[in-house]
């Protein structure tokens, strides 16, 4: 077909999702060209890179704002390139007020919009579809409750399937995966998980390693085992395992194997819930951003859970330590329960079994992707 397809991602889950949108592509019509905003996933998956995401990738109005200088640096990189190349189809993954600045000038130029991973209106700032009636031309979903907010609205929309489904599998047998992470059987695994943003790193992990600190002293030989989403933050992170003096064992690029071998999972609050859901680990949930952002946030938030697990299950199935209350003391006695108390922790491990009942079986990048083809082979109408 010769096409071009501008893909953007701000962050690691959008990297990845666009990394595996690229591969179908490629696979399917080597014609297709992708260029874009991403990082080492897309890069590997063959995608053009205009602009490597990583210096952007943060979290809180706050945060947004210390790296406003970054942000408009690739605000207008992606915007040259539209007017200069004229891409076939923008594709927007997810990160909400940066895409949908771009969507705005994308549509002023000419070019189509399909906007993938819908921001949580149902959650907060309802009002704000308004934006999308003029900036955006499709909305790929992945939940399927929220076609009709969209449907409501006149824009058009399909759901597409979730895109970690069938995605999240350990590729590796627990007992092996457990040798290759030189972890003991004889003593409970706990999984580390701060984050993949700069910013989370600077805010969660600290949280994590004082909980760790505790739960070494009164756990007998409790092991730690910290994933590491990609090489770019192992710097910081050794930096401040260095500093906690804990023995931690890290792994890179081996997420879902690291945390198939834990018994329970700390984790910082975004797509990473999900996926230790959908790996039927217990876990407790952690998020914490800069007090002026979650000042402002805490008010426009309308869902009282923030963690994608529980807003699946539309029920509080995994405890949550948000801001003030991540408390390594309360951490710590959560993880406890999980460990100790038989009937609580099955009960969370059936809850979590529900959640992934509840997204189906469906392969949410075959459906971005073949909606992506017939978008680009006017086979659907936006």
């Amino acid at each position: 077909m010769n096409k071009t397809i501008l893909i953007v991602a701000g962050e690691a889950s959008g990297d990845m999702h666009g990394a595996e949108i690229a591969k179908y592509l490629s696979a399917t019509d080597s014609s297709i060209r992708c260029v874009g905003m991403g990082g080492q996933k897309m890069r590997d998956a063959g995608v053009e890179l205009l602009y490597d995401s990583a210096n952007i990738a943060v979290v809180g109005l706050w945060e947004v704002l210390t790296h406003w200088t970054d942000i408009k640096h690739a605000l207008h990189t992606l915007e040259k390139y539209i007017v200069d190349s004229k891409p076939d189809l923008l594709l927007l993954i997810d990160y909400q007020e940066f895409n949908l600045r771009l969507a705005k000038f994308a549509k002023q130029h000419g070019t189509r919009v399909l906007f993938y991973i819908s921001p949580q209106l149902w959650a907060w700032r309802r009002r704000r579809i308004k934006k999308f009636i003029a900036r955006v031309d499709m909305m790929a979903v992945i939940f399927p409750f929220e076609v009709k907010y969209f449907e409501q609205a006149g824009i058009p929309v399909r759901y597409t399937g979730h895109p970690l489904n069938n995605k999240v599998v350990a590729t590796v047998e627990k007992p092996d995966a457990l040798k290759k992470f030189n972890i003991s059987t004889k003593h409970p695994v706990i999984g580390l998980l701060p984050g993949s943003r700069q910013s989370e790193i600077q805010r969660i992990l600290p949280i994590l390693l004082n909980t760790a600190k505790v739960l070494t002293n009164r756990i007998a030989g409790i092991q730690f085992l910290l994933p590491v989403a990609h090489a770019s933050l192992l710097p910081k992170i050794e930096v401040e395992l260095a500093a906690a003096d804990l023995n931690i064992q890290c792994c890179i690029n081996d997420t879902y194997n690291a945390i198939n071998c834990c018994d329970a999972v700390i984790v910082a609050s975004g797509t990473a819930t999900l996926e230790v859901a959908l790996l039927n680990i217990p876990m407790a949930i952690v998020y914490r951003v800069a007090p002026l952002s979650y000042a402002i946030l805490r008010h426009l938030v309308s869902i009282p859970y923030i963690g994608l697990a529980n807003i699946i299950a539309g029920k509080k199935v995994i405890q949550e330590f948000v801001q003030n209350d991540a408390r390594p003391e309360r951490i710590a006695d959560e993880i406890q329960k999980l460990l100790d108390h038989r009937e609580y922790r099955q009960q969370i491990l059936a809850n979590l079994r529900e959640i992934k009942h509840k997204l189906g079986d469906s392969d949410g990048i075959k459906g971005i992707s073949q909606l992506i083809l017939e978008i680009l082979q006017n086979r659907v109408s936006t």
